[in-house]
């Protein structure tokens, strides 16, 4: 029982973190044939509007503060989400620079279409 139970909760961690490129590649069209999953989707940079002081200077109440620190969380896991994808679109880029800068040393001819 607490192995299925595991098994679960791992599933679920791994639907959270990866819906938003699942997502992003169905809508996009993008085949996972690429080592990336979707294109990067650049969340609103400006922070929840629960925590603008100018519309109230403190929360309301304790299910105000939850709704706002809800708010919060979810925009930061947004954020997290985009560096984390932004790093690996770069680190790809750059090892697809090495790899194209390694065939011309090689001589090395279509060298990104036999990777493996």
């Amino acid at each position: 029982m607490p192995r299925s139970h595991g098994i679960l909760d791992m599933i679920n961690m791994l639907n959270k973190a990866f819906l938003p490129l699942i997502i992003g590649g169905i809508i996009s069209g993008v085949l996972w044939t690429n080592p990336v999953l979707a294109e990067c989707q650049k969340p609103d940079y400006d922070p929840p509007k629960c925590t603008n002081q100018y519309i109230e200077i403190q929360f309301l109440d304790a299910k105000d503060f939850e709704s706002c620190k809800k708010e919060v969380t979810y925009f930061l896991e947004r954020l997290d989400i985009w560096s984390k994808c932004v790093a690996d679109e770069a680190r790809l880029k750059g090892d697809e620079a090495i790899k194209l800068f390694n065939c011309k040393v090689n001589g090395t001819v279509n060298c990104l279409e036999t990777s493996g």
